[in-house]
């Protein structure tokens, strides 16, 4: 038997309409076009705009109306042959290192767009221009192989590729053109800086708004936004950072993934690991304040260029890897709160004074004189009981939140905290020293009705602090006499309180 030959027929163009593309994702095949021509040619062409008094330009306006979309930009241009070996199916370019890498973006997108569509082009530094029509239908009923190509006599120092798409295959309405654009914002938010792109949708800028100045402040005045470094896989390896926004929406959070400083999913539909997110759908805080950046450049893309192509188990490796490192990112997140009462900027007097106002209101209320009086208070041995089996309890089921060490050889204590969810009837907080181990387990019932008033992240911090102090200076206290004096428990306890203070003045010395 002969060999068999493997053709692939030209009516494989009428199966790109058919393509898993969305609307911002098809047009960004263009835009890398354009900027990876300007990559390659950075030199003649910066030089060129600079003479032109002109920065890169690309320009998409659809016309419902017209049933049309046209995509123009500034850039190199091409040649007859360059425009030849473009519109060949499936022929990557010399340089697939770069956002054109699959030979695919332009044809695929025009086919996904519309049935007939035609290529006008000037390349700086030639004398002629190109313009060439694809009548998708014709070329695929007729197996034409054959574009009719017009010659055009141009200058020089003209350069310019402009797309015109007819015949559309689909209709774009109010939401989805607000989309395509925010989508464009996304994915281009490096080029409006590092080269100075000029991105215009529908006659509009198009810029990137970012993150900086989002970010919460944390007590050392620094904003939390922490570097990321790893590899998975085959020895890939994975830079970016993690954020926390002081404010932020469902819209915000979740991590841009990066290749050759495109965006391949981001913001506003950012990839969010379930090791940090939860399951799909949820909105807890961490779901709208934690943000990061992920930059692959050593990984495959789908030739959609919105998906990376994960192999074997990278993307479950990825995901445990950013779970263990955006821990503490994760937690933050999940503290903050927006606050209904004053501000920083507000006057402290004012809020000292209505502090003291809603503190007396307490203590005047009938609620409170119920409570001491007439609240039935058990045995202390059934209390002691009660108390022992709850901590018994969470040490065999859950894992502590916070577990450190401090000291060293007999002078050390190892403390363990734990949140508990299980009843709002539990104490507020259970505490468990031990001398002879030098031990302290702190569980705070996060289901407390107390713990539901605090709103922000400093009432947060101020309650663990007091929670765990109070173990600390317990255990100290005893450590040093032996028995608990309520004088010795409130001095250590005042030290400690002092140690926020402390270490944000060192901070700043450094």
């Amino acid at each position: 038997m002969d060999n068999i030959e493997i053709k692939v027929g030209i009516e494989v163009i009428l199966s790109y309409k058919r393509l898993s593309y969305s609307p911002w994702y098809a047009l960004a095949e263009f835009v890398d076009n354009s900027t990876q021509a300007y990559f390659n040619n950075e030199a003649q062409l910066s030089s060129q705009l600079k003479k032109d008094g002109q920065r890169l330009t690309v320009e998409i306006n659809y016309s419902k109306a017209n049933n049309e979309i046209t995509i123009s930009d500034n850039s190199i241009g091409m040649s007859g042959e360059e425009l030849r070996n473009a519109l060949l199916i499936g022929v990557p370019p010399e340089n697939d290192s770069g956002r054109s890498k699959y030979g695919l973006g332009l044809k695929t997108a025009a086919c996904w767009f519309g049935n007939l569509w035609t290529i006008e082009t000037k390349k700086l530094g030639e004398t002629k221009a190109y313009k060439v029509t694809v009548d998708v239908n014709k070329i695929a009923k007729e197996k034409d192989f054959f574009l009719p190509t017009e010659e055009i006599a141009s200058s020089e120092e003209i350069h310019y590729t402009k797309i015109q798409i007819n015949d559309l295959n689909r209709q774009y309405h109010g939401k989805t053109l607000r989309k395509i654009k925010e989508y464009l914002s996304s994915l281009y938010r490096f080029d409006f800086d590092n080269i100075n792109l000029l991105l215009k949708w529908q006659g509009d800028d198009i810029s990137w708004q970012g993150f900086e100045g989002r970010f919460y402040v944390t007590q050392d005045g620094r904003p939390y936004k922490k570097p990321l470094s790893f590899t998975i896989g085959d020895n890939k390896k994975v830079t970016g950072w993690v954020g926390v926004l002081s404010k932020g929406s469902r819209k915000d959070a979740g991590f841009s993934i990066i290749q050759n400083n495109r965006v391949i999913r981001g913001w506003p539909s950012a990839y969010k690991p379930p090791t940090i997110f939860g399951d799909d759908g949820t909105n807890d805080l961490v779901n709208q304040r934690l943000v990061g950046e992920l930059y692959m450049d050593g990984f495959a893309v789908s030739h959609t260029k919105d998906s990376i192509l994960w192999v074997d188990d990278e993307e479950e490796e990825l995901e445990n890897k950013l779970g263990e490192l955006c821990a503490d990112a994760k937690t933050l997140a999940g503290y903050i709160r927006v606050s209904s009462f004053a501000t920083v900027d507000d006057n402290t007097d004012a809020i000292r004074y209505e502090a003291i106002s809603l503190f007396e209101s307490e203590l005047k209320s009938g609620e409170i004189k119920d409570k001491l009086f007439n609240e039935i208070i058990p045995d202390e041995r059934a209390i002691a009981a009660s108390f022992h089996h709850l901590i018994e309890t969470t040490q065999k089921n859950d894992e502590p939140v916070i577990e450190v060490s401090i000291g060293e050889a007999e002078d050390i204590i190892s403390i363990k905290v734990f949140f508990r969810s299980v009843s709002e009837f539990e104490p507020y907080v259970l505490l468990q020293t031990s001398i002879e181990n030098n031990t302290l387990l702190v569980i705070i019932n996060l289901l407390h009705p107390y713990w539901e008033e605090l709103k922000n992240l400093d009432s947060y911090l101020t309650f663990i602090r007091h929670c765990v102090y109070d173990g600390v200076a317990e255990w100290r206290a005893s450590k040093k006499s032996g028995k608990l004096n309520h004088d010795t428990v409130k001095y250590i306890k005042d030290i400690l309180l002092r140690l926020p203070y402390e270490i944000t003045s060192n901070k700043f010395k450094e």
